[in-house]
C-alpha cells in the first residue's frame, strides 16, 4: 500500500504522521523564505572591455533624492550592482528608506585613468602620437562616462515610473535592457580630456522600443549627434551640462552641436529571474505534503 510501511506481522502504520508533516512544512516554508530573501529584484552591470581597475559609481534615485554612492572596480570587464532589500535615499525632504523595487531612476559613471586608449572610428578625429588609427587617448584626471536613466513615459506630462514593475512588464523577467554610454572629443583636440564633459540621459520608455536596446553596441561605435539627439537612439539626450528632469520636456540640458560620439562602455539592467529552483522545490513539497495529509486524515 502506498504511504504505509510494515511493523511486525500483519500490522501497518501510516508512513506520514502529523509531526513529520508539520516538520517538513516548516522546512519548506524556510526554503521559500530564504529563496525570496536572497533573490535580487534588479542587477545593474557596467561592461567595459579591457579596462579592469576602472572605478564605477552608481546611485539609485527618485527625482532629486539620491541613495549613497555605490562604487566598484571593473573586474573581468564588468562591475555588477545587485539590489534586493531596502535602500536609503536622501534629498531636500529628508532621509527615507524605500524597497529596491520602488526606485525610479539611476545615475552611473565610469572613471577612465589618463593614458587609457579607447576605440574610436578611424579618420574621425585629428590623430595623436599616443593613439593608433581608430583609437583615442584619455588625457585628464577626471574623465568619465555618465548616464542617467529613467522610465519617464512617452509624452508630457512626463512622470517617473517604478523601474521594477515597468521593466518586467515591458521586457519580462531576466531579460536585460542594454544602454550604450558615450564619450566625445567636444573641443576637437584629438584626445578626450577634462574639458570634454558629456552628460547622457535616457528615457527608457522610448529606448526600450528600439531593437538596439536588446543587444550590445560594440565599444567604439560612432554615432552622429545633432542638437543633442539622434534618430538612431530614441530616448537618448546628450548635454554639456548636468541633466535635470522636467515634467514638460523630460530630461533637459545644454545640447552640443553636431558632432560624432563613440560608445565608451555600456550598461545592462536585468529584472529578477523566474523563481529559483529551491523555491519551486519548496512549493512542490508543500503540495505533496498537503496531499499526504489529506490521505492520512481519510
Amino acid at each position: 500500500m502506498l504511504g504505509t510501511h510494515q511493523i511486525g506481522a500483519g500490522r501497518s502504520t501510516p508512513f506520514f504522521n502529523e509531526n513529520l508533516i508539520r516538520s517538513l512544512l516548516v522546512v519548506c516554508a524556510c526554503l521559500l523564505f530564504c529563496s525570496n530573501a536572497s533573490a535580487s529584484p534588479f542587477t545593474i552591470t557596467e561592461h567595459l572591455r579591457g579596462n579592469d581597475g576602472n572605478t564605477v559609481g552608481l546611485q539609485l534615485t527618485i527625482g532629486e533624492a539620491k541613495s549613497e554612492l555605490f562604487t566598484q572596480t571593473l573586474q573581468n570587464s564588468t562591475a555588477s550592482f545587485q539590489f534586493s532589500g531596502p535602500v536609503a535615499l536622501e534629498g531636500s525632504g529628508g532621509r527615507a528608506t524605500i524597497d529596491a523595487n520602488h526606485w525610479t531612476d539611476w545615475h552611473q559613471f565610469v572613471v577612465f585613468p589618463t593614458g587609457t586608449l579607447l576605440p574610436f572610428g578611424s579618420g574621425m578625429l585629428p590623430q595623436q602620437s599616443s593613439a593608433a588609427p581608430g583609437q583615442i587617448a584619455i588625457s585628464g584626471s577626471d574623465v568619465r562616462t555618465t548616464i542617467d536613466v529613467a522610465f519617464a513615459g512617452q509624452s508630457a506630462p512626463f512622470g517617473l515610473l517604478p523601474w521594477a514593475d515597468t521593466q518586467l512588464a515591458e521586457r519580462g523577467p531576466g531579460t536585460p535592457i542594454f544602454f550604450p554610454n558615450f564619450l566625445a572629443d567636444l573641443n576637437h583636440n584629438g584626445v578626450i580630456d577634462d574639458s570634454d564633459k558629456l552628460f547622457v540621459g535616457v528615457n527608457a520608455s522610448r529606448w526600450i522600443e528600439s531593437p538596439l536596446s536588446a543587444s550590445v553596441l560594440p565599444d567604439g561605435t560612432i554615432v552622429s549627434i545633432t542638437n543633442g539627439s539622434s534618430a538612431s537612439l530614441p530616448g537618448y539626450v546628450f548635454s554639456t551640462t548636468p541633466l535635470v528632469f522636467n515634467s514638460k520636456f523630460g530630461l533637459v540640458g545644454t545640447p552640443p552641436g553636431t558632432d560624432v560620439f563613440a560608445v565608451g562602455s555600456h550598461s545592462s539592467v536585468a529584472g529578477a529571474p523566474e523563481p529559483p529552483t529551491v523555491a519551486l522545490l519548496g512549493l512542490g513539497l508543500i503540495a505533496m505534503l498537503g496531499f499526504a495529509r489529506n490521505r492520512l486524515r481519510m
